[in-house]
C-alpha cells in the first residue's frame, strides 16, 4: 500500500481475518491507495475547527480463506448522544438538497467545544474497553499484544490509550508525517510497522478505531508468514 504523500506506489497484498472454524477462516490483506497531504481550501469548510483535522488517501484490506493475516476477536461500543454533533445538515430526507439551502451542504461541526468536552468524559475509557474486548474475545492477554494499528489523534491522548492498556509506546507508531485520514490509518500503521520490521509471524495485532456517531471499535489479527507478499 501507499505511504508516502503525494506519491503513488506499487499494491501489496497483505493477510487477514477468519471464521470460527479452522477450515474457514478469513485473512485478509492491504492493497493500494493514494495518500496526501491534501485539504479543502479553507473557504469551503464552514467550520473552523475542521480546517487541517484530515488528510486526503485510500486504502482497502482483501479478504479470502487460508490466506496472509487471521482475523480474530472484534468489540465496539456506541453512543447516540453524539449522532447531531458533526453532520451535512442539508442534503437527506429531512432537509432535501434545494438552491436555497446548497449552501449548505458541507460537513459542520454543530458544538465543537461541548462535543470536545463530551468526548475526552467518555473516549479513554471506551477505546480501552473494546481493545480488552477484543483481546479477550481472541484468546488472548493484553499482554500479548505485540502492536496497536491506532487512528491518528493527539499524541498525549495516543499515548495515555497505550499505557492505560499496558502497551509499551514503542509497539505502535505515531502518525505525525501523515495526521488523520480517516480510515486509512490503521492500514498506514500496519504498512509502516512492517517496513520497519516491527512485525512478525504470530504476532498478536490489534487495530483501534473510531467515528463520529459515535463509534469505538477494535479488531484483532494474527500476523502472517511473509507480511505483505
Amino acid at each position: 500500500m501507499i505511504v508516502e504523500p503525494g506519491h503513488d506506489q506499487t499494491a501489496h497484498r497483505g493477510p487477514a481475518a477468519g471464521d470460527p472454524q479452522p477450515d474457514q477462516r478469513r485473512r485478509t490483506g492491504p492493497v493500494g491507495g493514494n495518500l496526501g497531504r491534501e485539504r479543502p481550501p479553507a473557504h469551503e469548510i464552514q467550520n473552523p475547527g475542521l480546517q487541517g483535522m484530515l488528510g486526503a488517501g485510500g486504502a482497502a484490506f482483501v479478504v479470502q480463506r487460508g490466506r496472509g493475516h487471521e482475523l480474530l476477536g472484534s468489540a465496539f461500543r456506541t453512543d447516540g448522544s453524539f449522532s447531531l454533533d458533526v453532520l451535512v445538515p442539508v442534503g437527506g430526507t429531512k432537509a432535501p438538497i434545494s438552491p436555497e439551502n446548497a449552501d449548505g451542504f458541507r460537513l459542520r461541526v454543530t458544538d465543537p467545544a461541548g462535543m470536545r468536552e463530551r468526548l475526552e468524559a467518555k473516549s479513554m475509557a471506551n477505546f480501552a474497553g473494546v481493545v480488552r474486548d477484543a483481546v479477550a474475545r481472541s484468546g488472548a492477554g493484553l499482554e500479548d499484544v505485540a502492536y496497536v494499528a491506532m487512528l491518528h489523534v493527539k499524541r498525549s491522548a495516543h499515548e495515555a490509550l497505550l499505557n492505560a492498556l499496558g502497551v509499551p509506546l514503542e509497539r505502535s507508531i505515531y502518525l505525525s508525517d501523515y495526521g488523520h485520514i480517516g480510515q486509512v490509518d490503521q492500514a498506514l500503521s500496519l504498512e509502516l510497522a512492517r517496513r520497519e520490521g516491527r512485525l512478525r509471524p504470530g504476532d498478536l495485532v490489534v487495530l483501534v478505531a473510531a467515528g463520529v456517531g459515535y463509534v469505538w471499535n477494535a479488531i484483532c489479527l494474527r500476523w502472517g508468514e511473509g507480511g505483505a507478499p
